[in-house]
């Protein structure tokens, strides 16, 4: 496994993963803190907007086309909205 297509993919690609990987390590932190303590409000709060990131930065996601000009994952995530 290479980071080969990764760094050749789009800035929306790449950003899109790069804060993927930051929530995914601060969720799995966030769940070994003890809860409910000023730090942890803090750290929760960077996870939302975190994930909000990665869920408005895959609607720009045009590369991978599966029914016309996006893929099938941006109707998904538009009815989930």
């Amino acid at each position: 496994m290479s980071l080969s297509p990764l760094l050749h993919a789009s800035p929306v690609i790449q950003l899109h993963a790069v804060i993927a990987v930051a929530a995914l390590l601060l969720g799995a932190a966030q769940l070994w803190r003890s809860k409910g303590d000023r730090l942890h409000r803090a750290l929760g709060r960077a996870w939302v907007a975190l994930m909000a990131t990665v869920a408005v930065s895959g609607l720009f996601i045009w590369t991978i086309r599966l029914w016309g000009r996006s893929a099938r994952s941006t109707f998904c995530r538009c009815w989930c909205w």
